[in-house]
């Protein structure tokens, strides 16, 4: 992670949407293997916080394997912010994004 704004910006749900796509079934398997939890289905809209086992601790781990796996490093901001899997997707798209 890093801290501050950096040269990326948050895309809009709209214009990330392609990215945010493709990335799903990542962040869903990813979630499934960290959690212990194969019948575990997320859309975008999905509440992290809602997600049985879910915690702090979890989300900080679910950033760090994102980042190994996709080759990103997200700001303090875009963690802070992120509140459901869309969140993440998006910040996501915007590091894979044409300005990435």
């Amino acid at each position: 992670m890093r801290a501050g704004g950096g040269k990326y910006q948050r895309q809009s749900w709209t214009t990330a949407k392609a990215n945010v796509v493709s990335n799903l079934p990542l962040l869903e398997r990813t979630l499934r293997e960290m959690l212990d939890d194969d019948a575990l289905r997320i859309t975008a809209e999905t509440e992290l916080a809602a997600i049985e086992g879910f915690d702090s601790v979890t989300k900080i781990k679910l950033v760090l394997a994102l980042e190994e796996s996709l080759g990103v490093r997200f700001t303090t901001e875009e963690v802070a912010t992120a509140r459901t899997a869309g969140d993440l997707l998006c910040a996501i798209a915007g590091h894979q994004g044409p300005h990435a």
